[in-house]
Order: C-alpha cells, then sequence, then structure tokens
C-alpha cells in the first residue's frame, strides 16, 4: 500500500503569497486583540457611525486572510460548525470519533449523490472509521480545513468570499436542474454554512488527488476518464463558466489515495470499481452572461507546464484578454498528455496500444493558436468516437 500526497501551485497574477503562522494551534485570542495581524494591528476601527467595530469582524473578513493563521477561521467558527455535525482537523472528536468502528459504508453508488449510509470514496483496505480519514495537520490555505461530517466521513471546508464567480458556480451546479445533469462533474456540495463575515464556508465531501496515479493501464480506461471530464467542460462552457486554472491537482478522484501500485498496465484499479472524476477550485474562474463573448484577463493560471501561451503572455503584461474557454481546452489537453507520458514512462509504449487518434486530440487543444483549438463540445465528440 502506497500513500501519494501532492501539493497545489498556481500562478499568481497579482497580490502577495498567502502567509501563515507554523504554531497552527494557537489561540484565536491574540487575533482578536489584534497582536496576531503581520505588522501589528488593532482590534478596533472607526466606523462611519464613529462606534468601534470588533476586531474580529475586521480580521476574519477575505481581504485581511494574508495575515492569518492557518486556523484562525476555523477556530472561530468551530463551535457553530460543530452545531452543524461538522468536526474540525486536529479537534478531539476529529482524532478520536471511529475508533474501532469497524462498520466502514461502501463506496457511494453515485459518489455526486451520495447517500447517508455511503461512503463518498473507495477505500483501500480501511482498519476502522478512523482510519479513513488524513491524520496530517498540512493545510492548503488559511481559507481550507479538512473535517468530518455527522457520519464521520471525510470533508473539505473551504472559506468562500460572497460574491465571487466561484461561489455562484458552486450553488448554480448544486441546485436543478444542473445538479441532475449527468455531465455534471463539478465537486459536490454538502452544505453552505452562512457565517457573519463575507464568506460562506462551503462544505465538500474529500476525493483523492492521485486521479493519474498510477497512470491508466489502457486506453479503455484513458480514453473513459477523458470523455468523464470533456462532458463537464462542455457543460461548464454551456453554463458560461471558464474555469481558468484547470491542471492535475485541480482534479480528484472518487477512490483514497493509498491503494496497491503496480508498476504493469494490468489489473488497472479503474476497471474495478466505479470511478469518477471531478473538477475543484473554481477560485479563477470566470462567468459569463449568456450572449457574451469568453474574454477576460486572468487572475491566475495553472503552472508553466500546463498554461497556454496567451494565459503566460497575460500574466506578464496586464489587462491582456484571454479566451478563457480555449485555454480551457488548452490545459485540459496539458492535463491529459501528462498522464499519457506518465504511462509511457511506467509501462513503455508498446503496452499503450494504438494511442494515435488520441494523441491527434490532444495535439489539436494544445495548438498554440487559441482560434485553431477544438472547442469543448468538439473534444468530447471526437473522443467518443475512438471510445
Amino acid at each position: 500500500m502506497t500513500p501519494f500526497t501532492q501539493q497545489a501551485t498556481k500562478k499568481e497574477a497579482h497580490g502577495p503569497a498567502q502567509t501563515s503562522n507554523d504554531n497552527a494551534d494557537g489561540p484565536l485570542n491574540d487575533y482578536v486583540s489584534g497582536t496576531g495581524m503581520t505588522g501589528g494591528g488593532s482590534s478596533t476601527s472607526n466606523r462611519s457611525d464613529g462606534l468601534p467595530e470588533d476586531g474580529r469582524s475586521i480580521l476574519l473578513n477575505s481581504n485581511n486572510w494574508d495575515n492569518l493563521d492557518k486556523l484562525a477561521i476555523w477556530l472561530f467558527y468551530e463551535a457553530d460548525l460543530r452545531v452543524q455535525g461538522y468536526h474540525i482537523m486536529g479537534s478531539s472528536f476529529y482524532k478520536t470519533l471511529g475508533k474501532g468502528d469497524f462498520n466502514v459504508p461502501p463506496a457511494a453508488l453515485d459518489p455526486f449523490h451520495p447517500t447517508d449510509l455511503e461512503s463518498f470514496v473507495h477505500h483501500f483496505h480501511p482498519r476502522d472509521l478512523l482510519s479513513t480519514r488524513t491524520s496530517s495537520t498540512w493545510q492548503p490555505g488559511v481559507d481550507i480545513c479538512f473535517g468530518i461530517d455527522r457520519f464521520q466521513r471525510q470533508v473539505v471546508m473551504k472559506a468562500v468570499p460572497n460574491d465571487t464567480p466561484e461561489l455562484a458556480v458552486l450553488r448554480q451546479f448544486s441546485c436543478p436542474p444542473l445538479c441532475a445533469d449527468k455531465r455534471n462533474r463539478v465537486i459536490p456540495v454538502l452544505d453552505f454554512v452562512a457565517t457573519k463575515h463575507d464568506f460562506v464556508i462551503v462544505v465538500m465531501p474529500a476525493w483523492g488527488m492521485c486521479w493519474q496515479l498510477p497512470p491508466c493501464g489502457n486506453m479503455t480506461t484513458r480514453v473513459e476518464l477523458a470523455i468523464k471530464l470533456a462532458e463537464c467542460l462542455q457543460l461548464l462552457h454551456e453554463c458560461g463558466v471558464g474555469h481558468g486554472d484547470i491542471q492535475p491537482f485541480n482534479i480528484l478522484i472518487n477512490h483514497v489515495d493509498s491503494r496497491n501500485f503496480s508498476e504493469t498496465s494490468h489489473n488497472d484499479f479503474r476497471q474495478s470499481h466505479n470511478i469518477e472524476y471531478t473538477y475543484i477550485d473554481f477560485g479563477s474562474a470566470f462567468l459569463f452572461p449568456p450572449g457574451t463573448s469568453c474574454v477576460g484577463c486572468p487572475r491566475t493560471i495553472p503552472p508553466d507546464n500546463i498554461s497556454s501561451p496567451e494565459q503566460q503572455l497575460a500574466m506578464e503584461s496586464e489587462a491582456i484578454p484571454v479566451d478563457l474557454f480555449a485555454a480551457d481546452v488548452y490545459n485540459f489537453g496539458k492535463t491529459l498528455e501528462g498522464e499519457l507520458c506518465a504511462a509511457f514512462e511506467a509501462y513503455g509504449e508498446a503496452h499503450i496500444p494504438d494511442p494515435k487518434e488520441y494523441k491527434c486530440i490532444l495535439r489539436e487543444m494544445t495548438n498554440e493558436e487559441p482560434l485553431q483549438r477544438p472547442s469543448a463540445a468538439a473534444v468530447l465528440k471526437f473522443l467518443l468516437t475512438i471510445r
């Protein structure tokens, strides 16, 4: 059994890198008093009516996240989340609930609509419920925290600012009619928890990050993977959504990241389970009204080996508009290309039969000229012909 762990990276269009205090379990009182702020600070400020504003309201709002300890938001809202049935990572409940309980529920038949009696993901020989959650204290940022729900399933909680495309997209794809669309592979949302600050806590099931490890053992599973993700990309674009940051770290799989690792192309685990994939992290997304062009100036882009030439140019020179849909197709193509190259390296090209047509569509998707790339719908149509 080999655990795979990865950490997401992306290029920022502007603004300082996010910082944190290594003492993630430090008391929130430091932040209420203002001592937890970079460069000092004050617990009060003058409002327009002359009354002092509670320091917590200032410090926890999204415009101050760069100055917060990683657990500041989550310690502040820990009690509220507990009332909703969620326990944050590191709490006594998180570290003890489920120990010795060997009744691990089966994986959801439909991972996008799990029942209360199903696990979110496929587990690899879990000892008990406690073993189905991460024991790591790693946190990708101040706005994200791992936890468990009332059924002791691993969840991811994300603080998403109000009036952002990310929150709008997650709400839109969590409601009828899109939540019932079979092409919808946006990460399902379990709960939208309101707060007294300028953000909503979005609760999502924790899926595995290592969707491409080990690489697909044959073209059948590879093309099926590509079709599922292309279907969702087509739906996103139909609904006016440009993801803006498609890359390996923003795709998940409904299987934990611990499983048998095979250095052969045989016995692909994807053929043994009902495997699904999902897109996450719409923090770079654009939401275009119907009938408008899909052009915008990106705020962040994928890493250099995934981002398109026009995305990289836009990062170097401000206010250069980019066709977000064409950029999505390029990023998607590069992501699939990376998985195929990893398979060649792991198994040898002789064990990957007849990838010629698949490589052809990847070349078209990664054309340096945006206007020469196929649409997401055209990509899907081609993939269905080689299924």
